[in-house]
């Protein structure tokens, strides 16, 4: 109890370090708000991009589906029977995908039946009992399907069964409300056996047309076979396959009247909502036991139950999508927590240097070394502990996101680490020599052995870590199945490689300022040689500073050039998928002729082009093989075409004379690098014959091509001049456009395809491809932490740098107060304040800068954003040079005014106060 008291006692200098320890507070508030915040975030943008992924699959790949094809009894297909059959199906499921399920909901599908007559076409119709239609379906025309209980007016006359139809149904096949189809089963349906089955003849009645409300709705399972009519051709007719509803108390009628057997589905709807990232740790074995537990197979007519899903697959994607972003981001994390810990042990340091004096003090009156520890264990206990716990509080208080133990255990671990440094920090003045007035004039290249092993160690480390990065990257593996793992060692490899460099730059840094001294003493003046010696003398003021800021510098550069590179890799991919502004592509077997670009206002510039997928292309070896056709008119695109695919034709592509496209004049073409497996190498020079129409006409290779944006990428395809072609046929009739021209347009443009352009024609804006892949909420963090990372680190160098200087304040002004005392006059002091930080902040900038501007070349192909930018698209380095100038500039603005605080208050101190400071 008495070692309590006597370290109460000695925490009495909590009155005089007020602002000190407010500012110790104070950063470890944010720095643990900041680790408490951020796994709740990113919890909240995981969940983001599983529901964005969930929502961009189709129904029936992320739902479960159960199907089976059976000879069934009436009663077991009464709605009711059906209902609690599904019911106990799902009651198997495992708690994990239960948990997440929606509604269920069932089909009845029966076999097709030809009915006659066909009002447009020979017609097909598959009758179809379905739940879960209530909002989805609205009526049009007639009334809702009703079973027919009236027995027929003729013995022998077949029974009538009610049917509705969509609109689009009726519109395409011809049907209308009032039709009788004499129906007669297809024996070619696979769900019937091969014999064995009735062929009786039965009676429809079209009674009610309705209209779908929407079509992209959960509740249709990707399934547009009740909206639209299937269309077949064959030599001598036209086939048409459609869906009609039928009332749901029909459907046991199939087996005891028609004595058909049936196609069943129970789907099962999951709700992405109850669904988050978390859950999918138990979420994907579930789904596996489940695919392990039903057969996945398409065979039909088996009393099997099957399962059809990609739940699982679709997870796997994600996982390994977000398994992605946590490496990269892991090494946007480890900078900004790495600087904390810098500043909160800068803090710690200096104060410790500062509370030296009072600490030797302490000793000499009998203070015991396990008093003077206990006493720093309560106060960084108390004041740290307490901080901690607010910024953890505030965390889970005002940031939203799934909450996370980790949260806890980072703002624990950054509670316990700055309690350590604390505590820490004053055990050097324990083992000093109890020397009361004793000044750190320590030289900086004296290094004790076991300081000099631990700064080779983390060299060396760092030097490992940039060799082993390189060799094997964040993703294991050559493919695109690979698993990606966080490896904190080599996510830290831009961290270590600043600190090493850091490390390097304060041992050497003495070398070049006495060298700076040696020629300012040879000059004249008093101010650069006092403000370069007080460098070297002061290891401890000069040494700490350098090494943050170096370190700042080199991640704020590197996060810098991540950013910008990610970010113009994004507009490149967007330039690939496109090739221009907006591309405009026909559907198959449609041409743009009656479509006028110019008309649209706005448009700067159009191209069009022809292209055939799959022409027959005779190699030089006689081989036929199939190319994409690509004739386009080169001299208009290369006025459309911009940013990284701007396109370099050979002259031969650009020359306005049409060639006849025989062997004596072939037509000059640009092919592509991939060609057919089994082909032998084309090259320029080699001629292929390519098919237009009825004939077989000559090109002739002027060069090679990687792809061709906004068309080909990675496939075999043939360029040639489009007026060359068209000169050849008419059937080259264009049928894509690509437009140049500001994202304000697109309203104009496409109301000018709807107007002028065949049905389905596709608009597709460069403007809204970029938007939406950055809008992608896995991509979008990747970004997003990068700038927050650099902001922080910023933060965290300003606040070190602030509280180093000003820390120092005292022993510099007790140093400016003996000069002036001999004559020094004030703008000399500032002058001297200017040079001996202006000569450190040099040696950490430059180096810094360079250091991260390097490792983000060395690292180009390791860091794995490839898988961010979409298509082809690789991620490169491109230094952005306006950036990083903007980088020095903050970091100068930092230190200057850190600089001018440090030099005000030191201009402050009353020479009397001043030179007494350190009196004991």
């Amino acid at each position: 109890m008495s070692r309590l008291w006597a370290a109460a006692f000695l925490l009495r200098r909590l009155r005089t370090e007020r602002g000190v320890l407010v500012l110790v507070v104070l950063l470890v508030a944010i720095t643990s708000l900041i680790v408490a915040a951020a796994p709740r975030l990113y919890n909240s943008v995981a969940d983001a991009g599983l529901h964005a992924v969930l929502a961009d699959t189709s129904p029936a790949r992320r739902n479960i589906a159960l199907v089976r094809d059976i000879q069934a009894a009436a009663t077991s297909l009464t709605p009711d029977s059906l209902r609690h059959a599904g019911a106990k199906l799902a009651a198997g499921f495992d708690p994990a995908i239960s948990a997440a399920v929606r509604s269920q909901e069932v089909v009845v599908d029966s076999p097709r039946f030809h009915v006659t007559p066909g009002p447009k076409y020979s017609t097909y119709i598959t009758l179809r009992s379905q739940s879960g239609l209530d909002g989805a379906v609205e009526l049009a025309d007639g009334r809702w399907p009703a079973r027919v209980t009236e027995p027929a007016a003729l013995p022998g006359t077949p029974p009538i069964i009610e049917i509705a139809v969509s609109e689009t149904t009726a519109e395409e096949s011809g049907l209308a409300v009032g039709q009788t189809l004499e129906a007669a089963v297809d024996p070619s349906d696979p769900l019937l056996p091969s014999r064995g089955f009735r062929d009786d003849p039965d009676r429809f009645s079209v009674v009610g047309i309705f209209r779908i409300n929407d079509p992209e709705a959960d509740i249709w399972f990707a399934d547009n076979s009740l909206e639209h009519v299937g269309l077949a051709f064959t030599l001598n007719e036209a086939i048409a396959y459609a869906t009609a509803l039928i009332a749901p108390d029909v459907t046991p009628d199939l087996a005891s009247i028609l004595e058909l057997p049936v196609h069943i589905e129970w789907r099962t709807f999951l709700d992405p909502a109850r669904l988050d990232a978390g859950s999918l740790d138990a979420l994907l074995p579930a789904v596996q036991r489940l695919e392990s537990h039903y057969a996945r197979s398409s065979l039909r007519s088996t009393d099997e139950i099957l399962m059809h899903t990609d739940l699982a697959p679709v997870i796997r994607r994600y996982l390994a999508e977000r398994s992605s972003s946590d490496a990269v981001l892991t090494v946007a994390a480890l900078g900004p927590f790495a600087l904390a810990g810098a500043a909160i042990g800068m803090l710690a340091v200096l104060l410790g240097v500062r509370r030296r004096a009072s600490t030797t003090l302490a000793r000499a009156r009998g203070a015991s070394t396990g008093l003077l520890v206990l006493s720093q264990t309560l106060e960084a206990a108390v004041l740290i502990g307490a901080a901690a716990i607010a910024g953890y509080g505030l965390a889970i208080t005002f940031v939203p996101g799934r909450a996370t133990p980790l949260s806890a255990i980072l703002a624990g671990a950054v509670a316990l680490g700055a309690i350590a440094i604390l505590v820490g920090s004053i055990l050097p003045g324990l083992r000093r020599p109890i020397e009361i007035g004793a000044r750190d004039v320590i030289p900086p290249i004296r290094l004790a052995p076991r300081r000099l092993v631990l700064e080779a160690t983390a060299v060396g480390l760092a030097v490992a870590g940039v060799v082993l990065l390189q060799q094997r990257g964040l993703t294991i593996g050559p493919t695109g199945r690979s698993v990606v793992r966080v490896d904190p060692f080599l996510a830290a490899v831009p961290v270590l490689t600043g600190a090493a460099v850091g490390i390097v730059t304060t041992r050497l840094y003495p070398i070049p300022v006495r060298f700076l001294g040696w020629l300012a003493a040879r000059a004249r003046g008093i101010v650069p040689v006092l403000a370069l010696r007080h460098v070297t003398r002061r290891p401890s003021f000069a040494a700490l500073p350098i090494l943050v800021l170096l370190a700042t510098a080199a991640f704020s550069s590197f996060a810098l050039i991540v950013m910008s590179s990610l970010d113009r890799g994004q507009v490149e991919a967007s330039w690939r998928e496109v090739g221009a502004d907006y591309r405009v592509t026909a559907p198959a077997g449609q041409n743009l002729r009656h479509l006028d670009l110019a008309a649209v206002s706005g448009v700067e510039a159009a191209a069009t082009a022809f292209v055939s997928p799959g022409a027959k292309t005779r190699t030089p070896r006689s081989l036929v093989i199939r190319v994409d056709l690509i004739a386009i008119d080169a001299r208009a695109y290369a006025a459309v075409a911009g940013g990284p695919v701007a396109p370099a034709w050979p002259a031969e592509l650009l020359d306005t004379r049409h060639p006849a496209g025989t062997p004596d004049d072939p037509i000059p073409a640009v092919l592509s690098t991939t060609l057919p497996s089994g082909t032998d190498p084309i090259g320029p020079g080699n001629r292929v014959a390519v098919r237009l129409g009825d004939n077989f006409w000559t090109f002739q290779i002027v060069a090679l091509r990687a792809e061709m944006p906004g068309i080909a990428s990675g496939g075999s395809f043939l360029i040639a001049p489009l007026g060359a072609v068209q000169a050849r046929t008419t059937l080259a009739a264009p049928n894509v456009a690509w437009i140049r021209g500001p994202a304000s347009i697109e309203p104009d443009l496409a109301a000018a395809v709807a107007r002028d352009a065949p049905a389905s024609t596709e608009l597709l804006s460069r403007h809204d491809w970029y938007e939406q892949l950055r809008a992608a909420p896995l991509l979008q963090v990747i970004a997003d932490g990068f700038r927050l990372a650099f902001i922080l680190a910023a933060v965290y160098a300003a606040i070190s740098i602030i509280t180093a200087l000003t820390l120092t304040a005292a022993r510099r002004g007790q140093d400016l107060a003996f000069l002036r005392t001999l004559g020094l006059s004030p703008r000399q002091s500032a002058g001297i304040l200017i040079v001996e930080h202006g000569v450190p902040i040099l040696l950490s900038l430059v180096p810094g800068l360079a250091t991260g501007i390097a490792v983000a070349l060395l690292l180009e192909s390791t860091l794995g954003l490839d898988a961010f930018l979409g298509g082809a698209t690789q991620f490169r380095v491109v230094l952005d040079w306006t950036g990083v100038a903007a980088v020095a500039a903050l970091l100068i603005v930092v230190v200057t005014v850190a600089i001018a605080t440090s030099t005000w208050l030191a201009r402050r101190v009353p020479l009397t106060e001043a030179l007494r400071a350190g009196e004991v």
